[in-house]
């Protein structure tokens, strides 16, 4: 007889996962129909059948149940179709493996469901190769399954989660064999589980498995936006549409480029609590804040107002201020995450003071450790201008200058946000107002931003703060963050790497290395007062 070459998979917790967690998650979920005692009586009875009889099913737990419950066979029937719809509600595909499955492969489980089931489940989370499933609620255990499996078949490898199981017996059985441990819970996820977001915990591990890119570059992309951005972003929503609420506002103007991300998230957090706030993407940016037309200016003063904000992700209140001024508006309401106080005033000291008295409603106020901004980027340039025609909008974009793979990079978190804010649950948004409504806001939002700095992806910044500095564009606004003649810039650049070795350690005019960097001080001083 000749055998055939295959790969051998698990099923549960390496191919397929339970969205609400473990198997046990599934019982207390029963018992809101089946009373508060229903897990422990689940898992007791399992147990009872397990010692009974050598291989069981579903049913035989169900027998065990119904006679120490004294249920009538409809009762025991309602039960078991229960807990295997409640199955089906909470499958979910670890990604990163399935993908890896291909038709001929075969695939073993030592559960207590049904093969048909199994299958089923298998197939609603969205497996669509042809395989060969077996089942044995023992024979993974004693090894029967794999001598049954090795007459017909040579596994060329097996994978699964449990390191006994389906690691060791398979090398007993001189079965070549590899861990997997995708389906696990990270310290990330135990983290906001115990601090007040299981729901939200959970909503991370679904996304986390479902989703998987390849090159490892991607990857991180998508973990970026699953772990930090999502909830950051979440919560922040859900803050500042209680805000608005408490405030009388009924308008919230998410600022582009920053909010391109958080504007879908927002809308949805304030639909979900059928508020009246109205959730606007807003065009601003620096240039347009300080440079812009009188058309752009019409366009501004129709959006901001008494009963407006305008939301952004990070700000010195400068730029909108500047704006306000323009407007000749005396105040403005404005909301942010990270509210950077003491950039502003290192950056811009007192050669800028607006007239206008922005009304800050902040998170934390200090300079972001982490570059939020590179996680929140939208595929547009930064908008210079803004004019209204019959047509719409007609925007004046600034020149791109990132890289293609940029853009690419763009494009995928981007779609990993959005794929998170169509499948967000409604419990998930229901925790996000209770804890905004809590005194763990602030401590959660703060340690996403914390954990934003284990993500170093092709977008990250090694200065977080270097776009408070510098206008991608060289445009000029008569302020200190204007950035220099780029020309200049790398002209002076090279001239440094000139002179470096003139000045090394041990040279004579080592003691007078202060010297270039302090005339080229003085002359952008001079040409700022001369400007």
């Amino acid at each position: 007889m000749n055998k055939r070459f295959v790969r051998s998979w698990d099923v549960f917790d390496t191919l397929i996962a339970r969205r609400c967690g473990t198997y046990d998650t599934i019982f207390e979920i029963m018992g809101r129909a089946l009373g508060e005692d229903f897990r422990t009586s689940r898992i007791r009875a399992e147990a009872i059948a397990r010692e009974s009889k050598y291989e069981i099913s579903i049913d035989d737990i169900y027998d065990v149940i119904q006679k120490e419950k004294d249920w009538t066979q409809q009762e025991r029937q309602y039960a078991l179709e229960l807990e295997i719809s409640t199955e089906f509600a909470n499958v979910i595909p670890i990604t990163e493996n399935m993908s890896l499955v291909q038709n001929g492969d075969i695939l073993v489980s030592d559960m207590y469901l049904s093969p048909d089931v199994i299958l089923g489940l298998l197939r609603k989370a969205g497996l669509d190769k042809v395989i060969t499933l077996y089942v044995s609620t023992r024979g993974k255990h004693d090894g029967s399954i794999w001598k049954q499996i090795k007459t017909q078949c040579i596994i060329l490898k097996h994978t699964g989660d449990n390191p006994s199981l389906d690691f060791m017996r398979p090398l007993q059985h001189l079965i070549p064999a590899a861990l997997t441990n995708s389906s696990a819970e990270t310290p990330w996820e135990r983290f906001l589980s115990a601090n007040g977001a299981p729901e939200l915990s959970c909503f991370i591990r679904e996304m986390r498995l479902r989703s998987h890119r390849t090159p490892p570059k991607f990857r991180a992309l998508q973990a970026a936006q699953i772990e930090v951005n999502f909830p950051l972003l979440l919560l922040a929503s859900a803050s500042l549409i209680l805000w608005c609420c408490d405030q009388g506002i009924s308008r919230a103007l998410m600022s582009s480029r920053d909010c391109n991300l958080w504007s879908s998230l927002a809308e949805k957090v304030a639909s979900h609590i059928g508020d009246s706030v109205a959730v606007e993407y807003f065009l601003i940016s620096r240039v347009a804040a300080l440079k812009s037309s009188k058309e752009y200016l019409a366009y501004a003063g129709r959006k901001i107002s008494a009963d407006s904000v305008v939301v952004d992700l990070s700000m010195t209140g400068i730029s909108l201020a500047g704006l306000a001024d323009r407007l000749g508006i005396a105040q403005v309401n404005a909301f942010v995450i990270a509210l950077h106080k003491s950039a502003a005033k290192s950056l811009y000291g007192d050669k800028f003071q607006p007239k206008a008295k922005i009304n800050f409603r902040y998170l934390f106020a200090e300079l972001a450790h982490q570059d939020l901004e590179a996680f929140n980027q939208a595929l547009v340039p930064s908008v210079h201008d803004v004019t209204e025609t019959a047509e719409g909008l007609s925007v004046e974009y600034a020149l791109e200058n990132r890289s293609p793979s940029a853009l690419e990079a763009v494009k995928v978190q981007n779609a990993t946000f959005l794929d998170m804010v169509d499948r967000v649950p409604e419990t998930v948004l229901d925790e996000a107002f209770a804890l905004a409504r809590s005194t763990r806001l602030t401590f959660l939002v703060r340690e996403c931003e914390r954990h934003a700095g284990d993500f170093k992806t092709i977008l990250t910044r090694a200065s977080p703060g270097s776009a408070l500095r510098n206008d991608p564009n060289g445009i000029k606004l008569n302020l200190p963050y204007a950035s220099t003649n780029p020309i200049a810039r790398r002209f002076a650049a090279g001239l440094k790497l000139l002179l470096k070795p003139l000045f090394r350690v041990g040279s004579p005019l080592h003691p007078y290395r202060g010297i270039p960097h302090l005339i080229a001080r003085r002359h952008k001083r001079h040409k700022d007062k001369v400007d």
